[in-house]
């Protein structure tokens, strides 16, 4: 097999993800039968995807290029055995970036690679505006086109099942360079439900959604607000509910998508059990929430459900149950369990006004630096920013830990790419 890939097209064309699916596949431990490889279930391909997998490497370059001493650096660990997968594996998702004597350092590599090593390098084209001559003739070449509308409406009707006039509707709003980013976006904001598809992508066409698209633009900060037709659907489900079932399911909405029911009784102490329990069942039978995989654990049938109860809770009154919550976790979990750290973290963060910002902040950052050793980059990534909010929220004039925070960040994000 070719230890060096050359994966082009424009933007939106998907060459990052083709990239990394490639990466997945060549480490997929599942055999034909059950999908290998690339069978997108296993470890190794989520992990892969994910950017949590500790022999795949993705260059992304935080300035303008990628320098020398940075492919020195990335050509020195590549060169070592794969410590858990099959190959130790290098994604360059801008190899158009590399500067003349990065591109030479990786060359000497391509040219004479390790057994175990493989190179995805991904540029816009060929052209030696892109792509050095030399170090294109000694990469296998992958040429990528950006979907039609036509094609990206068909796969929406037959992985989520739309019907052809809504699948039409969000190849539309797509657009051709934001294809890609945009129905991965819509995918994960409207978890592929066809009617809360079809009430966001008329939310995106009656606010001109698709005229603000381009390359560079993040799709998910249109999906931030839930459209009225959503918000009416929900509403009518929840107006089925008896009074207090419909406040029960307010303060799980506090507590998160996934609920805890010892939590949620305790939250409620002078109400009796059977209360709670009837109020529970009433809303698992309107479909609202589902049991989870945990015991005693209870989630919201979709995040959109959730959401919609949590805006109507008043602000002090939303505050307080942070409070109460971030204080009852402490009390059950005490303040050495790293699994209750990000949940803490929340809690504490969104109980303002108050005293619990400096909790928040410890709890973050201590959240932050288990998943980083964990090699949960992503994670790691997502509670540095927590940290950053709260330090810009409360502590506005600490720089030195705004700046320690600021490095923590760098580091995780620079084995995987989170946006800002």
């Amino acid at each position: 097999m070719s230890h060096a890939w050359l994966i082009t097209g424009p933007p939106g064309s998907g060459r990052s993800i083709a990239a990394l699916c490639f990466a997945a596949a060549l480490q997929c431990g599942a055999d034909a039968a059950d999908g290998g490889p690339g069978c997108g279930r296993c470890r190794a391909c989520t992990t892969a995807m994910a950017g949590t997998h500790a022999d795949v490497r993705r260059i992304v370059p935080e300035g303008l290029s990628i320098g020398v001493d940075e492919m020195r650096a990335i050509v020195q660990m590549a060169s070592r055995r794969p410590g858990t997968g099959r190959w130790q594996i290098v994604v360059v998702e801008d190899a158009d970036r590399l500067t003349e004597g990065a591109g030479n350092a990786l060359l000497k590599v391509v040219e004479e690679p390790p057994p175990s090593t493989v190179f995805l390098l991904c540029a816009p084209s060929v052209d030696p505006e892109d792509i050095a001559i030399t170090l294109r003739s000694r990469c296998r070449h992958v040429a990528l086109v950006t979907p039609p509308p036509a094609a990206i409406a068909q796969v929406l009707i037959d992985a989520d099942g739309l019907d052809r006039e809504t699948a039409e509707w969000a190849a539309a709003v797509s657009g051709g360079q934001t294809s890609a980013n945009f129905v991965e976006a819509l995918h994960k904001r409207t978890e592929g439900h066809p009617l809360f598809l079809k009430e966001t992508l008329r939310y995106l066409i009656d606010a001109k959604a698709p005229q603000a698209f381009d390359a560079a633009s993040d799709p998910a900060q249109w999906l931030t607000k839930i459209p009225t037709g959503v918000r009416e659907v929900i509403g009518k489900r929840l107006n089925r509910l008896s009074v207090p079932a419909a406040r029960y399911l307010s303060i799980a909405a506090c507590i998160g998508r996934v609920f805890d029911m010892h939590l949620l009784a305790q939250l409620e102490a002078d109400k009796s059990e059977d209360e709670l329990l009837q109020a529970l069942q009433e809303a698992l039978d309107e479909h609202l929430i589902e049991v989870a995989s945990e015991p005693q654990q209870l989630r919201f049938g979709h995040a959109l459900i959730r959401e919609t109860l949590y805006d109507e809770i008043l602000g002090l009154r939303r505050s307080r149950l942070h409070l109460r919550i971030g204080e009852m976790l402490e009390q059950h979990h005490g303040t050495d369990d790293p699994n209750s750290w990000p949940q803490l973290a929340y809690h504490f963060g969104e109980a303002r006004p108050g005293g619990s910002a400096v909790k928040a902040l410890d709890y973050a950052k201590r959240a932050a630096a288990h998943a980083a050793g964990l090699l949960a980059f992503e994670e790691a990534a997502r509670l540095y920013r927590l940290a950053l909010q709260l330090l810009q929220r409360h502590f506005g004039a600490d720089f030195a830990q705004r700046c320690a925070v600021l490095l923590a960040l760098a580091d995780a994000q620079t084995w995987f790419d989170a946006p800002e």
